[in-house]
């Protein structure tokens, strides 16, 4: 069941290092630690802790570990259901090593029931899965690894282990702090005095002949110690940053290491509770196991065919893995898995993180006796008019891309095989086949083998994208065929049919016009050459007349050419208005 934590923040306590003011004198008494009822555990490194208990005396202790001062001091919460108020916390002094006590002076005598919460960082946890092969079914058991760090026992607490990042910052409010301020001689100049590396850059780039660059040097160096965001903020254990060099309070330099950036980054589909329990006890500096799932759920041994980076074979040959479904309603975490077939152990493998009620495959070996061929190609490119409103047609375009997989085995298959095929980005399925199984990544296909073992698995992944084109001002568009595939049945389709197959026709004419009157033309121009190249010659009569003859054959020709393109001109002119005068007419005209 998944938990929603809400943290009362009311009654935000005054919080003192020394009791101050009109209740300084006042004297403390020893009190009694509240017992630990509740540790909310998060994936970033932080817990949240919650003490309950009946008070009596007019103070409290709370041990906390040296090095967590900081953290319990920043969002230490104080509840009275009572009412009443608090006089302040002391920091009591500690040696090296051993736990800082923080007293917490109570307001008034009398009974009262405290409740005190604070974040501080802690070992992430850390998930481990079996899973139990059956005929029918998976048992999937998640266990958690949790350590306790701390010398206090945990002892009857309410545990919950959250798959939450919440935002967190390292912010150090022990230590103390003076501002730098500059200084002053009795006759008003600055005194001047050694500077640090640091302000030595900011006094240079600042300086001014005046002396104010001086000053607002001096004002900087005040302030340069100003705390960066944690690079545990918003991050899942074990995650390395880019740029991080290990050191636990190196600055973020934006980029991965911002920690508002991974924050948002992170995935949403891992946020959750991921188990909680009551009783939960553990030693103080023990670890333990915590199980968070155990329980059967549908699945079977299977092949999966997915090629890995770096992984030749896999390029080939299939996976054996575990296909199960989650049967939790929060996200199981990438962990390792030990995988059994009934009793006996078959192999390791890992699981990336798995959504609630979602499937998934672990793969745990290579199986040689099945080769897979993949080829992925675009193969068509398909247009459909889908509207046209006054001569503006919308046509869908849609681009198929295709995975064939070829299946070829040695022997006959114990399992299920499936191939993957990954999602591309702005496409979609054609057709989905039965028993396939969809993740936000990509589809894993079945592919049944013949009698022979081979197999054929075709996936189209269809793009789409709507594009409008003017086809009443350009009827020789390449979009005019799906214009009538979309009118087809009208009344209107005929006519428009005949006028775009008419056009088509004219512009061949045309063409072949052109070519022929080219080659008249050129006839004419060497027979009027070869004439003007006798004049004057004697004899050579008949050769004049056949060049004459030619002459007036070409020049006939070549009028017919010029009178048959400007009828063919005029009726191409005739046929676009009407093209578009019909077009514009028809409005609104959908399948």
């Amino acid at each position: 069941m998944r938990l929603i934590v809400r943290l009362s923040l009311a009654i935000a306590a005054a919080l003192a290092l020394n009791a101050c003011g009109a209740r300084q004198n006042v004297e403390l008494a020893s009190g009694e630690p509240l017992r630990l009822t509740r540790i909310v555990m998060y994936q970033n490194g932080l817990a949240h802790f919650e003490r309950r208990g009946h008070a009596e005396g007019r103070s409290v202790d709370l041990a906390v570990p040296a090095t967590q001062v900081d953290d319990v001091l920043r969002s230490l919460t104080v509840v009275d259901g009572a009412d009443a108020a608090i006089t302040g916390v002391r920091m009591m002094p500690a040696t090296t090593g051993e736990d800082v006590t923080l007293r917490i002076g109570l307001v008034g005598e009398g009974a009262r029931d405290l409740r005190i919460s604070y974040v501080t960082e802690l070992p992430g946890f850390r998930p481990t899965y079996r899973l139990v092969v059956h005929d029918d079914a998976v048992h999937v058991q998640g266990l958690a690894v949790v350590d306790n760090p701390t010398s206090e026992s945990w002892s009857d607490v309410g545990l919950t282990l959250s798959t939450e990042v919440p935002l967190s910052f390292r912010f150090d409010v022990r230590t103390a702090r003076t501002a730098n301020r500059p200084a002053f001689g009795p006759d008003g100049h600055l005194i001047r005095t050694e500077l640090g590396n640091q302000l030595t850059n900011v006094f240079h780039s600042n300086a001014a002949p005046t002396g104010a660059g001086e000053i607002n040097a001096a004002y900087g160096r005040a302030q340069a110690g100003q705390p960066e965001m944690s690079n545990r903020a918003g991050r899942l254990v074990g995650e390395a940053p880019e740029g991080d060099d290990g050191a636990p309070d190196a600055p973020s330099n934006g980029g991965a290491s911002n920690a508002l950036l991974a924050f948002e980054q992170r995935p949403a589909s891992a946020e959750g509770a991921f188990a909680e329990m009551h009783g939960f006890h553990l030693g103080g500096h023990e670890s333990g196991l915590v199980p968070f799932v155990d329980t059967r759920t549908s699945g079977r041994m299977a092949l999966v065919f997915k090629p890995s980076q770096g992984g030749a074979l896999s390029a080939e040959h299939p996976y054996r893995a575990v296909l199960f479904r989650n049967p939790s309603d929060a996200s199981l975490m990438t962990g390792p898995v030990s995988i059994f077939s009934g009793d006996r152990f078959v192999g390791d493998g890992v699981t990336a993180t798995v959504a609630a009620g979602a499937h998934a495959f672990v793969p745990y070996a290579l199986e040689r006796s099945v080769h897979v061929t993949q080829n992925t190609e675009q193969v068509e490119d398909e247009v459909r008019g889908t509207q046209l409103n006054g001569g503006v047609l919308t046509v869908e375009l849609r681009a198929v891309a295709r995975d064939r997989f070829d299946v070829t085995t040695t022997q006959p298959l114990a399992h299920p095989l499936y191939v993957y095929a990954p999602l591309l980005e702005g496409f979609e399925p054609r057709e989905l086949p039965a028993g396939a199984i969809q993740t936000p990544q990509g589809y894993f296909l079945p592919a049944t083998p013949s009698e022979r073992g081979d197999a054929t698995v075709v996936f189209d992944q269809v793009r789409r994208r709507s594009v409008r084109v003017n086809l009443a001002s350009d009827p020789d568009h390449a979009y005019v065929p799906a214009l009538l595939r979309l009118l087809d049945g009208r009344p209107e389709v005929a006519r428009l049919r005949e006028i775009a197959n008419r056009l088509v026709a004219i512009a061949e004419e045309l063409d072949t016009h052109a070519e022929d009157l080219n080659v008249e033309r050129a006839a004419l121009v060497e027979r009027r050459d070869a004439l003007e190249a006798l004049r004057g010659v004697s004899g050579g009569d008949d050769v004049r007349q056949r060049l004459s003859r030619g002459v007036a054959e070409n020049v006939a020709r070549v009028d017919a050419l010029a009178r048959r393109a400007s009828e063919l001109h005029a009726e191409q002119i005739g046929l676009e208005q009407e093209w578009y005068a019909r077009l514009r007419a028809m409005d609104d005209t959908s399948p």
